[in-house]
């Protein structure tokens, strides 16, 4: 979605996407190519990019300094790198201990501010900016989150929310976890 937003704005763009279903549906989408790999493995031409972005991704990988490193070549000097990824250390997390909804095995690395800047410079980046993030969902998946912490709470409220038509409404949420 976000190449595809891009590349209405007038941006060339070009997608790295580890998932051959979700690459085949993002080339669906935009005119510039989709790697089906990891950034590692792409083609990248060293210096080629004015921008990249890599929203909540960084917790993924195995080898997240690996791919700084190729995210590092593939920029232009004066070159933008923005990454989102969640702030263990925030109070968020602190408070809700090992009920945090973003602990999960997917996850395979977890940053905080301190960490996710110290790796950031290491590998060569200035940081211009470091943010907690309002994400805008629908209350349909906020409902769901409730699911993990009590089976009725969450079946009433999901029966709430349909019945009212609130299931669909978008709200911001920022909670101090999520950082850009």
């Amino acid at each position: 979605t976000f190449i595809e937003l891009a590349e209405r704005a007038g941006f060339e763009v070009a997608g790295v996407e580890p998932s051959r279903w979700a690459a085949k549906r993002a080339e669906a989408r935009v005119g510039g190519p989709v790697h089906v790999g990891v950034v590692e493995d792409a083609p990248l031409p060293e210096g080629a990019y004015d921008v990249v972005t890599m929203w909540d991704v960084i917790e993924h990988l195995p080898d997240p300094v690996s791919t700084l490193r190729a995210v590092h070549a593939a920029l232009r000097p004066g070159g933008v790198f923005a990454v989102t990824t969640m702030d263990v250390e925030a109070l968020f997390p602190r408070v809700a201990g090992r009920f945090w909804p973003w602990y999960m095995q997917m996850h395979l690395v977890y940053f905080s501010r301190a960490t996710l800047c110290e790796i950031l410079r290491r590998e060569g980046f200035h940081i211009a900016d470091v943010r907690s993030h309002r994400r805008t969902v629908r209350v349909s998946y906020l409902v769901s989150r409730l699911a993990a912490y009590s089976r009725p709470a969450h079946r009433a409220a999901a029966a709430l929310t349909r019945a009212t038509r609130l299931d669909e409404k978008l709200v911001g949420v920022n909670l101090g976890d999520i950082i850009t």
